[in-house]
Parts: C-alpha cells; structure tokens; sequence
C-alpha cells in the first residue's frame, strides 16, 4: 500500500517534468533559484512597454498614427496590474514570456 501510494502520482510528475524541460532545460536548472524558475515559466513581473512595443504589430496603422501613440500614452500610465488585465484580454496572459527574441515583429 505504501508503494502504491508514493506511485500513484509518478504520471502527473511526468508530465509537469516533460512541461517544464520544454521551458527549461533540466541541465541548468540545478543552477537557477526558484526565482528565476518563475521567470522563465511564467513571464517577467513587470510589463515593460518597450519590451510589449517591440513585439507589437499594427495591421491598419504605422506607429506613428495619432491613435497609436494616444495608445501607447494611455497605456504607459496603467498600474502594473492594470497592463496585466489588458494583456489577459487581449492576449490570454497577464505577462510577457521572460524571451520575447522569437516574438520581435520586423517593422
């Protein structure tokens, strides 16, 4: 009984191990602190602006488009939680991944 209650969870342990070695490597993680585990799994804490304007397209304007920077200056005075809840809306998460390199849009 006791081994098939330290068993029975071996499937989900998996599972969460095969999630996190897609984000990070099991090589350097002996090395991070949980900190910086958290990070890299769930996204920076802080929405930096030019960071979110870097990877940010606009389909029916130029960045320089007055409704664009009317944007961008409405957005810059948002609490840090506010911008989460907008990026929640308008992206399905309230943080921006820790490497946004593989999201930079090509102006």
């Amino acid at each position: 009984m006791t081994k098939a209650r330290l068993e029975e969870s071996a499937k989900q342990m998996e599972w969460i191990k095969r999630g996190v070695t897609y984000v990070i490597e099991l090589s350097v993680l002996a090395f991070l602190t949980w900190e910086e585990v958290e990070t890299r799994c769930c996204g920076r804490k802080d929405i930096e602006i030019d960071d979110l304007k870097a990877i940010s397209e606009y389909n029916y304007a130029s960045e320089d488009h007055p409704m664009i920077k009317m944007f961008w200056a409405m957005f810059e005075k948002l609490t840090q939680e506010q911008r989460g809840l907008y990026l929640k809306f308008a992206w399905g998460r309230a943080k921006l991944p820790a490497d946004t390199s593989q999201l930079r849009y090509k102006h």
